[in-house]
Order: C-alpha cells, then structure tokens, then sequence
C-alpha cells in the first residue's frame, strides 16, 4: 500500500511540474498562468514529490525506501508523460485526484 501512496503523490507531484512548464501549462490550466502562480506550481510540485518519499522511507527505511521512491518517480511519470501527449484534460483530472488518493492510501496503510 505504501508504494501506491509514493506512487500517487509522484505523479501529482509531476503533475504540478508539468502546469508549471510552457509546453504544458496552456493544455493542462487551458490559460498561460502569470510567472508567480507557474513558481508556485513548480514549488509545490517539488514539494509533493519530496513528501512522496516519506511514505517510502516509513515502510522500508531509509535505504530501500530511497530506491522504491526511485523507481516510484518512473512509474508515475511515464503515464503522465502518456497522457500529457495524448489526453492533456484527463491528465489534470488525474493528477488532481492522485494528491488527496496519496494521501488517503497512506493515511489507510499506516
């Protein structure tokens, strides 16, 4: 349940990034943001990944959580990467959900 959670909170976490990037910004926000509102996606994006290591570590500790967390960041961006390209609005909706489903998921593991 853990990796789902690190899992779910990466790929929200990309999801932030990718609202903060110019290729992405206008599919997924249907608007070009000002520059403060694209640092603050991109600083939350960062953060939510950072958290998206906890759950990790919690469960496997520190050396093996680290390595999970890992592989958790590919698995997460490649769907995101799929869907970026091809259904930019389900991507938003999905990264949407993935932040409160982390949370919830690890909330229900723990």
């Amino acid at each position: 349940m853990m990796a789902w959670a690190c899992i779910l909170l990466a790929f929200a976490g990309f999801g932030a990034i990718a609202a903060s990037m110019d290729r992405h910004c206008e599919d997924l926000l249907r608007r070009e943001p000002p520059a403060r509102a694209r640092r603050a996606w991109r600083g939350l994006g960062y953060a939510v990944l950072a958290l998206a290591l906890w759950p990790a570590i919690d469960a496997w500790g520190p050396s093996v959580g680290t390595v999970l967390w890992f592989g958790g960041l590919t698995m997460a961006a490649l769907p995101l990467g799929l869907l970026l390209t091809y259904r930019p609005l389900l991507a938003r909706r999905a990264a949407c959900a993935a932040l409160p489903l982390g949370l919830l998921v690890w909330r229900l593991a723990a």
